[in-house]
């Protein structure tokens, strides 16, 4: 489910840049699976990525689409991205999402994998939690994947981080934590 959700967003917002370069592409793919071999960017195969072909004028089968959209109002750069997991448990979203975003920064600005691990960490990947487990569950989830990826090695600070505070608290307590810097 999480490479599906990441795919018809994250994929699908690359296959429209795709697209939309090579808009030949678009009208004279086949099926989906051509499409989603144009789109691969380094290892990332898009599997569960959907497409739709739209009507033409004449009725007549038109051009290829990203199922999802394209995503056209998100930022044009993959390092200008920013995935927030508001309720992150133990980090799937945020492991899974890493080798996809270190492939589309490695793809855009020609940064080598561990460069790009790097970036990702720093700039892209945001987690937050109310349980102080699941968010030292998912630091070592995502430093896992990361060395998985570069070797183990000293990784930039990760952006998660635990509220301690449950949902039905105040407004005003939530206030009182942003004020903590």
């Amino acid at each position: 489910m999480v490479l599906f959700l990441l795919h018809n967003t994250l994929g699908a917002w690359w296959a429209g840049k795709v697209l939309a370069a090579n808009p030949g592409l678009a009208a004279l793919a086949t099926d989906e699976a051509a499409l989603r071999a144009a789109c691969k960017v380094g290892d990332i195969d898009w599997g569960y990525l959907r497409f739709v072909r739209g009507n033409g004028e004449d009725g007549a089968e038109g051009t290829w689409r990203p199922a999802a959209g394209a995503f056209e109002g998100w930022e044009k750069a993959a390092k200008d991205l920013t995935l927030l997991d508001p309720c992150m448990g133990s980090g799937h979203f945020l492991v899974f999402a890493l080798p996809i975003l270190v492939a589309l920064r490695m793809a855009e600005e020609s940064l080598s994998q561990s460069a790009a691990v790097d970036a990702v960490l720093q700039n892209n990947l945001f987690g937050l939690e109310i349980d102080p487990r699941c968010t030292q569950i998912a630091a070592f989830n995502l430093a896992f994947a990361a060395w998985r990826k570069v070797g183990h090695r000293p990784l930039p600070r990760l952006n998660l981080a635990c509220s301690g505070l449950a949902i039905g608290v105040t407004k005003a307590e939530w206030l009182k934590l942003a004020e903590r810097q």
